[in-house]
């Protein structure tokens, strides 16, 4: 699988934030995502386009109160829009029984009536997270991740300079060393 910017920004949030919807066009992998994010955090999954698993929230507060301490991922979320006010409730009451963060992981597809009907039902309990086609630096990191730097055969440079230990000159080429730098600059993390 190839590593999605959007991951962190998920994981992130879900530290945040009581729910998170994950939103953008069909296909660009938002249910990969979401499984991906779901098997790390043991998540209850349910595709709401599924008459069984949208049948689980006939009552909601049935289903999700007794899960309050698992992440829930509903996918395709905008199919049961009457959803929204239901999680309010729920989220507000988990909060009071310190539950408050990393509960609901939303998938739906970027449309305007997603985005209000959760807007005006979640304010301040919901972070928004904009999923978009594959960038080529995704894929390119992608890439880069899987092959051996060509030629590279000495030990790297111990000070991440690029420079091998045993010549003082030569620079080589590090592929893992150009990754953490990209992905620094992308991510603001310490390499």
């Amino acid at each position: 699988m190839i590593e999605r910017f959007a991951h962190k920004k998920v994981e992130d949030s879900l530290k945040r934030q009581a729910a998170v919807a994950l939103v953008g066009p069909r296909q660009v992998g938002k249910t990969t995502l979401a499984l991906e994010v779901g098997r790390q955090h043991n998540a209850i999954y349910l595709d709401l386009e599924n008459d069984s698993d949208r049948a689980k929230l006939s009552d909601p507060r049935d289903f999700l109160l007794p899960n309050a301490k698992r992440l829930v991922i509903l996918d395709e979320i905008h199919r049961v829009p009457e959803l929204f006010s239901q999680l309010r409730g729920i989220i507000d009451e988990g909060r009071r029984q310190g539950a408050g963060k990393g509960r609901f992981l939303l998938l739906g597809s970027a449309s305007l009536d997603l985005l209000k009907q959760s807007s005006e039902s979640l304010a301040g309990r919901v972070a928004y997270i904009e999923m978009t086609t594959l960038s080529p630096l995704e894929v390119m990191l992608k890439n880069v991740s899987n092959q051996p730097a060509e030629g590279n055969t000495r030990k790297p440079a111990e000070d991440n300079t690029g420079v091998s230990d045993n010549s003082g000159s030569e620079v080589a080429f590090q592929t893992v060393s150009l990754q953490k730098q990209i992905e620094t600059v992308l991510h603001g993390e310490q390499t």
